[in-house]
């Protein structure tokens, strides 16, 4: 057999025996696998979108219904903080007749047993009173 002339790694190549020469095409087929393997999953991973972020969902604010009972003593609770857009129902639960009267609102006439509502749109102190016992009186505040 020849003796490669030199010292190259070409020229040592080519005077590889039979077994050396099938454990060299093993070797680059295994290389060549390895190799598309990592260069498929860099691509695939670079291709892929991530998802959108999700919008954030609104807050929904919900009207509160607030409760105050008209007795012989004057209104209960006397102070109430309600948010806009809230109601307040006012209930006469009393033997005499009453009013809820406040400047943007009069509720009339109430007869004993019955209500009144009103809804507030607008943010501030509202004092109200009864026309008939005008020492019973009452707030409602009214923020955002």
């Amino acid at each position: 057999m020849l003796e490669p002339q030199g010292n190259t790694a070409v020229a040592r190549v080519l005077f590889l025996n039979q077994k050396e020469r099938s454990e060299m095409r093993r070797l680059t087929i295994l290389s060549s696998i390895i190799l598309l393997a990592l260069l498929s999953s860099v691509s695939v991973t670079g291709c892929q979108q991530q998802a959108p972020a999700p919008e954030p969902v609104p807050t929904l604010e919900v009207a509160t219904e607030h409760q105050v009972t008209i007795t012989n003593s004057g209104f209960e609770p006397p102070e109430i903080n309600i948010k806009n857009k809230d109601t307040v129902t006012w209930t006469n639960q009393d033997t005499e007749h009453h009013t809820v009267a406040g400047g943007i609102f009069d509720s009339g006439d109430m007869e004993p047993g019955e209500t009144y509502s009103k809804t507030f749109t607008k943010t501030g102190i509202l004092n109200y009173l009864c026309n008939y016992h005008p020492s019973e009186n009452g707030k409602v505040i009214v923020t955002k």
